[in-house]
Protein backbone atom coordinates (compact mmCIF):
# COMPACT_ATOMS: atom_id res chain seq x y z
CA UNK A 1 0.00 0.00 0.00
CA UNK A 2 1.40 3.56 -0.60
CA UNK A 3 1.83 5.60 2.54
CA UNK A 4 1.60 9.20 3.04
CA UNK A 5 1.92 12.19 5.50
CA UNK A 6 0.37 15.12 6.57
CA UNK A 7 1.20 18.08 8.38
CA UNK A 8 0.16 21.09 8.77
CA UNK A 9 0.89 24.77 10.89
CA UNK A 10 -1.11 27.91 11.15
CA UNK A 11 -0.07 30.63 9.33
CA UNK A 12 0.48 33.42 11.31
CA UNK A 13 0.51 36.27 8.57
CA UNK A 14 -0.80 39.67 9.68
CA UNK A 15 0.12 41.85 6.71
CA UNK A 16 -3.71 42.96 6.25
CA UNK A 17 -3.51 44.51 10.04
CA UNK A 18 -0.38 46.19 10.19
CA UNK A 19 -1.32 47.97 6.77
CA UNK A 20 -4.64 49.06 8.46
CA UNK A 21 -2.97 50.42 11.36
CA UNK A 22 -0.39 52.47 9.01
CA UNK A 23 -3.73 53.82 7.13
CA UNK A 24 -5.03 55.23 10.71
CA UNK A 25 -1.56 56.62 11.81
CA UNK A 26 -1.80 58.06 8.49
CA UNK A 27 -5.14 59.66 8.96
CA UNK A 28 -4.80 61.03 12.15
CA UNK A 29 -0.97 62.91 11.15
CA UNK A 30 -3.43 64.28 7.95
CA UNK A 31 -6.57 65.54 10.50
CA UNK A 32 -3.73 66.78 12.60
CA UNK A 33 -2.12 69.00 10.10
CA UNK A 34 -5.47 70.41 8.44
CA UNK A 35 -6.35 71.23 11.70
CA UNK A 36 -3.23 73.25 12.04
CA UNK A 37 -3.60 75.27 8.99
CA UNK A 38 -7.51 75.76 9.99
CA UNK A 39 -6.10 77.09 13.06
CA UNK A 40 -3.63 79.51 11.04
CA UNK A 41 -6.51 80.56 8.98
CA UNK A 42 -8.78 81.36 12.31
CA UNK A 43 -6.37 83.59 13.41
CA UNK A 44 -4.16 85.22 10.62
CA UNK A 45 -0.38 83.90 12.26
CA UNK A 46 1.81 81.28 10.76
CA UNK A 47 3.55 78.58 12.26
CA UNK A 48 7.19 79.06 13.39
CA UNK A 49 9.40 76.87 10.52
CA UNK A 50 10.27 74.69 13.38
CA UNK A 51 7.08 73.42 14.18
CA UNK A 52 6.39 72.61 10.55
CA UNK A 53 9.45 71.03 9.92
CA UNK A 54 8.96 68.60 12.87
CA UNK A 55 5.42 67.55 11.85
CA UNK A 56 6.82 66.92 8.66
CA UNK A 57 9.63 64.95 10.44
CA UNK A 58 7.41 63.13 12.61
CA UNK A 59 4.94 62.12 9.38
CA UNK A 60 7.70 60.59 7.47
CA UNK A 61 9.24 58.79 10.51
CA UNK A 62 5.74 56.94 10.84
CA UNK A 63 5.20 56.34 7.50
CA UNK A 64 9.03 54.61 7.20
CA UNK A 65 8.34 52.73 10.47
CA UNK A 66 5.14 51.25 9.05
CA UNK A 67 7.02 50.58 5.64
CA UNK A 68 9.94 48.85 7.60
CA UNK A 69 7.43 47.08 9.52
CA UNK A 70 5.79 45.58 6.97
CA UNK A 71 8.67 44.39 5.15
CA UNK A 72 10.29 43.33 8.11
CA UNK A 73 6.70 40.88 8.81
CA UNK A 74 6.84 39.79 5.07
CA UNK A 75 10.58 38.54 5.83
CA UNK A 76 9.22 36.81 8.98
CA UNK A 77 6.97 35.09 7.11
CA UNK A 78 8.75 34.24 4.42
CA UNK A 79 11.72 32.56 6.57
CA UNK A 80 8.75 30.78 8.71
CA UNK A 81 7.33 29.50 5.53
CA UNK A 82 10.61 28.13 4.53
CA UNK A 83 11.44 26.64 7.52
CA UNK A 84 8.00 25.17 7.50
CA UNK A 85 8.95 23.54 4.35
CA UNK A 86 12.22 22.26 5.59
CA UNK A 87 10.90 20.55 8.79
CA UNK A 88 8.18 18.76 6.02
CA UNK A 89 10.72 17.57 3.96
CA UNK A 90 12.61 16.55 6.97
CA UNK A 91 10.07 14.33 8.68
CA UNK A 92 9.46 13.05 5.10
CA UNK A 93 13.02 11.87 4.63
CA UNK A 94 13.56 10.60 8.46
CA UNK A 95 10.05 8.61 8.07
CA UNK A 96 11.27 7.16 4.77
CA UNK A 97 14.87 5.98 6.60
CA UNK A 98 12.79 4.70 9.44
CA UNK A 99 11.23 2.38 7.41
CA UNK A 100 14.27 0.92 5.72
CA UNK A 101 16.10 1.00 9.03
CA UNK A 102 13.57 -1.00 10.52
CA UNK A 103 12.24 -3.42 7.48
CA UNK A 104 15.64 -3.94 5.89
CA UNK A 105 18.03 -5.32 8.70
CA UNK A 106 14.85 -7.48 9.53
CA UNK A 107 14.87 -8.81 5.46
CA UNK A 108 18.00 -9.85 6.33
CA UNK A 109 17.41 -11.91 9.34
CA UNK A 110 14.63 -13.42 7.45
CA UNK A 111 16.93 -14.95 4.84
CA UNK A 112 19.46 -16.38 7.02
CA UNK A 113 16.75 -18.12 8.82
CA UNK A 114 15.37 -19.33 5.90
CA UNK A 115 19.19 -21.22 5.46
CA UNK A 116 19.56 -22.36 8.45
CA UNK A 117 19.15 -25.53 10.02
CA UNK A 118 15.97 -25.02 12.08
CA UNK A 119 14.31 -25.48 8.65
CA UNK A 120 14.51 -28.88 8.28
CA UNK A 121 13.88 -29.74 12.29
CA UNK A 122 11.19 -32.33 12.86
CA UNK A 123 10.52 -31.72 16.28
CA UNK A 124 10.24 -29.26 19.55
CA UNK A 125 13.16 -30.64 20.71
CA UNK A 126 14.86 -29.93 17.97
CA UNK A 127 13.87 -26.78 17.25
CA UNK A 128 14.41 -25.18 20.74
CA UNK A 129 18.26 -25.95 19.87
CA UNK A 130 17.95 -23.00 17.92
CA UNK A 131 16.54 -21.08 20.33
CA UNK A 132 19.62 -18.36 21.22
CA UNK A 133 19.34 -16.93 17.50
CA UNK A 134 15.61 -15.90 17.91
CA UNK A 135 16.83 -14.51 21.47
CA UNK A 136 19.81 -12.51 20.03
CA UNK A 137 17.19 -11.06 17.08
CA UNK A 138 14.64 -10.23 19.29
CA UNK A 139 16.78 -8.89 21.85
CA UNK A 140 18.25 -6.80 19.72
CA UNK A 141 16.18 -5.65 16.85
CA UNK A 142 12.91 -3.81 18.93
CA UNK A 143 10.23 -3.17 16.18
CA UNK A 144 10.21 -7.66 15.82
CA UNK A 145 7.56 -7.98 18.04
CA UNK A 146 8.43 -12.48 17.16
CA UNK A 147 9.85 -14.59 14.33
CA UNK A 148 8.07 -18.32 13.40
CA UNK A 149 8.47 -20.71 10.60
CA UNK A 150 5.06 -22.56 9.13
CA UNK A 151 6.47 -26.08 7.83
CA UNK A 152 5.17 -28.46 5.35
CA UNK A 153 3.16 -30.98 7.17
CA UNK A 154 1.57 -27.76 9.25
CA UNK A 155 3.65 -27.69 12.11
CA UNK A 156 4.25 -24.23 13.73
CA UNK A 157 7.30 -22.75 15.79
CA UNK A 158 6.94 -19.13 16.69
CA UNK A 159 8.60 -17.25 19.37
CA UNK A 160 7.63 -14.54 21.19
CA UNK A 161 9.41 -11.54 23.05
CA UNK A 162 8.05 -10.00 26.01
CA UNK A 163 9.08 -6.52 25.58
CA UNK A 164 5.55 -6.11 25.49
CA UNK A 165 3.91 -6.26 29.01
CA UNK A 166 0.61 -6.90 27.40
CA UNK A 167 1.92 -10.32 25.84
CA UNK A 168 2.86 -11.40 29.49
CA UNK A 169 -0.68 -10.56 30.83
CA UNK A 170 -2.38 -12.01 27.52
CA UNK A 171 -0.31 -15.43 28.39
CA UNK A 172 -0.55 -15.35 32.10
CA UNK A 173 3.13 -15.77 32.02
CA UNK A 174 5.40 -15.66 34.97
CA UNK A 175 7.06 -12.88 36.07
CA UNK A 176 10.24 -13.23 34.65
CA UNK A 177 9.48 -14.27 31.41
CA UNK A 178 11.65 -13.75 28.48
CA UNK A 179 10.10 -15.37 25.86
CA UNK A 180 6.97 -17.00 24.85
CA UNK A 181 7.25 -20.29 22.22
CA UNK A 182 4.11 -21.99 20.33
CA UNK A 183 4.96 -25.11 19.02
CA UNK A 184 2.14 -26.94 17.09
CA UNK A 185 3.20 -30.38 15.69
CA UNK A 186 0.94 -33.20 13.35
CA UNK A 187 0.99 -36.58 15.03
CA UNK A 188 0.83 -39.30 12.57
CA UNK A 189 -2.75 -39.48 12.61
CA UNK A 190 -3.47 -35.97 12.04
CA UNK A 191 -3.94 -34.61 15.48
CA UNK A 192 -2.54 -31.64 15.53
CA UNK A 193 -1.27 -30.39 19.66
CA UNK A 194 -0.43 -26.77 20.31
CA UNK A 195 2.19 -26.64 23.14
CA UNK A 196 3.20 -23.60 25.09
CA UNK A 197 6.78 -23.41 27.31
CA UNK A 198 7.76 -19.81 29.26
CA UNK A 199 11.27 -19.12 28.60
CA UNK A 200 13.90 -16.67 31.07
CA UNK A 201 16.70 -14.82 29.84
CA UNK A 202 19.11 -17.66 30.81
CA UNK A 203 16.52 -19.80 27.92
CA UNK A 204 15.52 -21.97 30.61
CA UNK A 205 12.07 -23.28 30.70
CA UNK A 206 10.63 -22.24 33.30
CA UNK A 207 6.87 -22.84 32.93
CA UNK A 208 4.56 -25.59 30.34
CA UNK A 209 1.24 -25.80 29.77
CA UNK A 210 0.12 -28.77 28.52
CA UNK A 211 -0.50 -29.39 25.15
CA UNK A 212 -3.95 -28.96 23.79
CA UNK A 213 -5.49 -29.78 20.93
CA UNK A 214 -5.95 -26.81 18.51
CA UNK A 215 -7.15 -26.57 14.39
CA UNK A 216 -4.84 -23.60 13.37
CA UNK A 217 -2.89 -24.44 10.70
CA UNK A 218 -0.31 -22.28 9.23
CA UNK A 219 -0.56 -22.94 5.51
CA UNK A 220 -3.97 -21.73 5.12
CA UNK A 221 -2.85 -18.46 6.37
CA UNK A 222 -1.68 -15.35 4.33
CA UNK A 223 1.61 -14.84 5.62
CA UNK A 224 2.55 -18.68 4.79
CA UNK A 225 0.47 -18.50 1.16
CA UNK A 226 1.98 -15.20 -0.26
CA UNK A 227 5.65 -15.66 0.73
CA UNK A 228 8.13 -15.65 -2.02
CA UNK A 229 11.79 -16.13 -3.02
CA UNK A 230 12.80 -13.27 -1.53
CA UNK A 231 11.64 -11.09 1.82
CA UNK A 232 7.77 -8.85 0.92
CA UNK A 233 6.16 -7.64 3.38
CA UNK A 234 2.29 -6.84 3.73
CA UNK A 235 -0.08 -4.09 4.40
CA UNK A 236 0.39 -2.56 7.41
CA UNK A 237 -2.35 -3.88 9.89
CA UNK A 238 -3.35 -3.93 13.18
CA UNK A 239 -1.68 -7.00 15.26
CA UNK A 240 -4.27 -9.27 17.33
CA UNK A 241 -2.13 -9.89 20.49
CA UNK A 242 -0.19 -6.98 20.92
CA UNK A 243 -2.81 -4.25 19.53
CA UNK A 244 -0.03 -2.33 17.78
CA UNK A 245 0.10 -1.49 14.07
CA UNK A 246 2.47 -3.21 12.08
CA UNK A 247 3.20 -5.68 9.26
CA UNK A 248 4.05 -9.26 8.48
CA UNK A 249 7.59 -9.75 6.28
CA UNK A 250 8.22 -13.26 5.24
CA UNK A 251 10.05 -15.70 2.76
CA UNK A 252 10.29 -18.77 1.41
CA UNK A 253 13.21 -21.19 2.34
CA UNK A 254 14.86 -23.45 0.23
CA UNK A 255 13.42 -26.56 2.25
CA UNK A 256 10.36 -27.01 0.60
CA UNK A 257 7.21 -26.15 1.85
CA UNK A 258 8.71 -24.06 4.81
CA UNK A 259 8.20 -20.10 5.26
CA UNK A 260 9.98 -17.90 7.68
CA UNK A 261 8.58 -14.82 9.10
CA UNK A 262 8.52 -11.37 11.35
CA UNK A 263 5.88 -9.74 13.20
CA UNK A 264 7.33 -5.90 12.90
CA UNK A 265 6.07 -3.11 15.05
CA UNK A 266 5.52 0.94 13.68
CA UNK A 267 6.08 2.27 16.70
CA UNK A 268 9.09 4.23 16.02
CA UNK A 269 7.33 5.84 12.83
CA UNK A 270 4.71 7.45 15.85
CA UNK A 271 8.09 8.99 17.81
CA UNK A 272 9.65 10.21 14.42
CA UNK A 273 6.13 12.18 13.74
CA UNK A 274 6.18 13.96 17.52
CA UNK A 275 9.54 15.23 16.74
CA UNK A 276 8.43 17.44 14.63
CA UNK A 277 5.82 18.92 15.99
CA UNK A 278 6.69 22.32 15.28
CA UNK A 279 3.20 24.52 17.00
CA UNK A 280 1.03 23.31 19.95
CA UNK A 281 -1.94 23.66 17.05
CA UNK A 282 -0.18 21.83 13.94
CA UNK A 283 -0.83 17.86 13.14
CA UNK A 284 1.36 15.39 11.60
CA UNK A 285 0.08 11.98 10.68
CA UNK A 286 0.89 9.08 8.79
CA UNK A 287 -1.74 7.24 6.78
CA UNK A 288 -1.93 4.81 3.77
CA UNK A 289 -4.03 5.05 0.74
CA UNK A 290 -7.38 4.27 1.78
CA UNK A 291 -6.91 6.60 4.57
CA UNK A 292 -6.18 4.09 7.51
CA UNK A 293 -3.93 6.07 10.56
CA UNK A 294 -0.44 4.38 10.76
CA UNK A 295 1.23 6.75 13.32
CA UNK A 296 -0.05 9.60 15.11
CA UNK A 297 0.68 12.14 18.17
CA UNK A 298 -1.77 10.78 20.18
CA UNK A 299 -1.56 6.80 19.87
CA UNK A 300 -4.62 6.10 21.61
CA UNK A 301 -6.53 7.17 18.95
CA UNK A 302 -4.94 5.37 16.03
CA UNK A 303 -6.92 2.58 17.24
CA UNK A 304 -10.55 2.19 17.85
CA UNK A 305 -12.79 0.29 18.37
CA UNK A 306 -16.00 -0.70 15.74
CA UNK A 307 -19.91 -1.04 16.02
CA UNK A 308 -19.56 -4.91 16.29
CA UNK A 309 -16.83 -4.44 18.85
CA UNK A 310 -13.64 -5.02 16.77
CA UNK A 311 -10.46 -2.77 17.22
CA UNK A 312 -9.76 -1.36 13.92
CA UNK A 313 -7.35 1.50 12.54
CA UNK A 314 -9.06 5.07 13.01
CA UNK A 315 -9.74 6.90 9.65
CA UNK A 316 -7.65 10.77 9.20
CA UNK A 317 -11.33 11.86 10.24
CA UNK A 318 -11.39 10.13 13.39
CA UNK A 319 -8.80 11.34 15.29
CA UNK A 320 -10.57 13.57 17.14
CA UNK A 321 -9.29 16.88 15.38
CA UNK A 322 -11.25 19.17 13.89
CA UNK A 323 -8.88 20.49 11.03
CA UNK A 324 -7.99 16.52 10.24
CA UNK A 325 -11.57 15.81 10.20
CA UNK A 326 -11.78 19.18 7.86
CA UNK A 327 -9.19 17.74 5.49
CA UNK A 328 -10.14 14.38 5.23
CA UNK A 329 -13.22 15.07 3.32
CA UNK A 330 -10.95 15.38 0.24
CA UNK A 331 -7.35 14.36 0.72
CA UNK A 332 -6.08 11.75 -1.93
CA UNK A 333 -3.15 10.36 -1.28
CA UNK A 334 -0.86 12.40 -3.68
CA UNK A 335 2.12 14.57 -3.70
CA UNK A 336 0.96 17.86 -2.77
CA UNK A 337 1.22 21.45 -0.61
CA UNK A 338 -1.62 22.11 1.40
CA UNK A 339 -3.13 25.87 1.65
CA UNK A 340 -6.56 26.42 3.01
CA UNK A 341 -8.59 28.54 5.41
CA UNK A 342 -10.49 26.97 8.05
CA UNK A 343 -12.29 28.45 11.14
CA UNK A 344 -10.95 31.96 10.05
CA UNK A 345 -7.26 30.83 9.81
CA UNK A 346 -5.56 30.06 7.04
CA UNK A 347 -3.36 26.54 7.39
CA UNK A 348 0.03 25.45 5.12
CA UNK A 349 1.10 22.08 4.64
CA UNK A 350 2.04 19.09 2.61
CA UNK A 351 1.08 15.54 1.48
CA UNK A 352 4.24 13.35 0.77
CA UNK A 353 4.76 10.00 -0.18
CA UNK A 354 6.87 7.84 2.83
CA UNK A 355 8.10 4.84 0.67
CA UNK A 356 7.16 1.62 0.42
CA UNK A 357 10.22 -0.79 0.82
CA UNK A 358 9.68 -4.88 0.35
CA UNK A 359 5.68 -4.16 -0.31
CA UNK A 360 5.24 -1.76 3.15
Amino acid sequence: STVIRVTMGCKHAHLHDHLSNTNRIATKINAFIRAMKQMSTQKNTRFPLQITISALFITLSVLLGAVLSIQNHKKSSDILLSSAHEIYDRLTEELSLDIKGTYLPLAGVLKLLARSPITTADSLERRLEHLEYFSIVLDNHAAAANLYIGYANGDYFIVRHTKNEDIKEKFKAPANTHLVVDSIETTKGGKRRLSRLFINDKLDIIAREPAVATDYDPRLRPWYREAGAVPEATKPYLFYFSGNVGITANIKSAQPGVVVATDITLDRLTRTINKYQQTPGSEAVLINAEGQVLAYKNPEHVVITSEDGQLILANLHQLNSDVLRYLSEDIKALEQDLDFTFNGKQWIGAASIVGKPGGI
